[in-house]
């Protein structure tokens, strides 16, 4: 029996390492994705192929493909009206409208980030980007400094513990009491969401996790004289950044960060979930 065609559409820098591991195993194309060295398909029939692979993640904005490499955005719309009934998809952080309109289609959908083990393991790899960038773009060691991290998602509590072990004094905003909870368990200041401005004066960086507007014109407003504000959420901006230059205020827009910073790391990840699951649907094929 054959291996399926794969195609991979879009992406980044783990994108085209995913897809030269995949090449050892399965047919791969690429569309919207520069420099794989493999054949090239226009991405309408790209989406056609027996296993689709998407980015991680899916979408910076909500409404378009993450793409860089594309000549023209890409709307989802489109790309669910280019898949064909029964196709294996996969992709990372999937909107749930997405991912229901594709299973509605007949597709066969995994959401990459779902997955316990790819999320927390991207978790990890975006602290680890979050502290080198911190420490290539402020004149402040993190040892000593006064951190606060917004969001006690896995990003927000991997980052968070990592500062702590670092020698930094950190502050965790989190909504639910079990998080304020865990905060004080592993050494961190818990705070609610709300009172994040209370916390600003005395912030040397903050860091940005939640995909919703949190720190805002008065939060930002607060913020001591050289503080670093990094924005780490995927999707919808959670820092003001407008509101950050027209302050003077030094704010990072940094979504993605294991793509850019680890993405040898990062493929592996989507590699051995990938694998894993095409093993168990065609058992013929040597994933190993």
């Amino acid at each position: 029996m054959q291996a399926p065609s794969v195609s991979l559409i879009g992406g980044d820098e783990r994108s085209r390492i995913l897809a030269a591991k995949l090449a050892a195993h399965f047919p791969v194309q690429a569309a919207a994705l520069e420099g794989t060295g493999l054949p090239t398909l226009p991405w309408r029939k790209a989406a056609g192929r027996p296993v689709v692979i998407l980015p991680t993640p899916l979408t910076r904005d909500g409404e378009t493909l993450f793409a860089p490499d594309a000549a023209a955005p890409i709307p989802l719309t489109a790309v669910l009206g280019a898949l064909r009934p029964g196709v294996r998809l996969f992709g990372g952080a999937l909107p749930d409208w997405f991912a229901s309109a594709a299973v509605a289609k007949g597709c066969r959908v995994t959401d990459l980030l779902a997955i316990e083990t790819v999320a927390r393991a991207n978790a990890a790899l975006t602290a680890e980007g979050a502290l080198a960038l911190a420490v290539r773009e402020s004149p402040r060691a993190l040892i000593g400094s006064r951190c606060v991290v917004v969001g006690s998602g896995r990003c927000g509590r991997a980052l968070a513990t990592r500062l702590r072990a670092l020698g930094a004094e950190v502050t965790l905003t989190a909504r639910k009491k079990r998080d304020h909870l865990w905060a004080k368990l592993h050494g961190l200041r818990p705070l609610a969401t709300a009172k994040l401005a209370a916390a600003a004066p005395g912030c040397d960086f903050l860091f940005n996790t939640v995909p919703a507007p949190v720190v805002g014109e008065g939060v930002l407003a607060a913020l001591p004289e050289g503080a670093l504000t990094v924005e780490l959420a995927s999707g919808a901006a959670g820092v003001d950044l407008a509101a950050a230059g027209r302050l003077s205020k030094k704010a990072l827009y940094a979504p993605g960060l294991p793509g850019r910073t680890a993405p040898a790391t990062a493929a592996d990840i989507l590699w051995r979930a990938v694998s894993a699951i095409l093993r168990e649907e065609y058992p013929w094929i040597n994933c190993d």
